[in-house]
């Protein structure tokens, strides 16, 4: 077929590693991917994706870096300094794209009578100051953020 542009292996997946942030040289800062967020479901897999773009590999837990729900129904990973401007541009505005941001389920919300900014706004004033208590595995044994693992 004329017109169709042929790409080599090499080509597609040096692609890839520059547009994902795989290439693994620099601080986590740089990963583009964290202004969108990088998901952490399952609970790690944040940390994973970050070990795989950043030297030296850092944690989720480091001071610049935040797990935040941003209206995405999942915690991502993002840089602390990127939360206010996702934070103005995800919030919804009225009914219509609170219904849009909750595929199904907002229809559902909105039609039961409820705010869907407000119930927003409610809901981060809640959890606003509170940390996400998440479990992880320690040696096949569920274990909750902050504690320690068996010896």
């Amino acid at each position: 077929m004329s017109g169709q542009v042929a790409f080599t292996r090499q080509q597609v997946l040096g692609h890839r590693v520059r547009v994902q942030g795989l290439h693994g040289v620099g601080p986590a800062s740089a990963v583009e991917l964290l202004a969108i967020g990088l998901p952490d479901t399952p609970v790690g897999s944040a940390e994973l994706g970050l070990a795989h773009r950043v030297r030296p590999v850092v944690t989720t837990s480091e001071p610049g870096l935040v797990l935040a729900l941003t209206v995405r129904g999942a915690p991502h990973l993002h840089r602390r300094t990127d939360l206010p401007a996702l934070r103005a541009a995800l919030v919804p505005t009225d009914d219509a794209e609170f219904r849009a941001l909750l595929g199904g389920h907002g229809a559902t919300i909105v039609e039961s009578g409820v705010d869907g900014p407000e119930l927003v706004a409610v809901t981060a004033i809640a959890l606003r100051g509170t940390r996400c208590r998440r479990r992880r595995r320690h040696q096949g044994r569920a274990v909750r953020d902050g504690e320690r693992g068996p010896a």
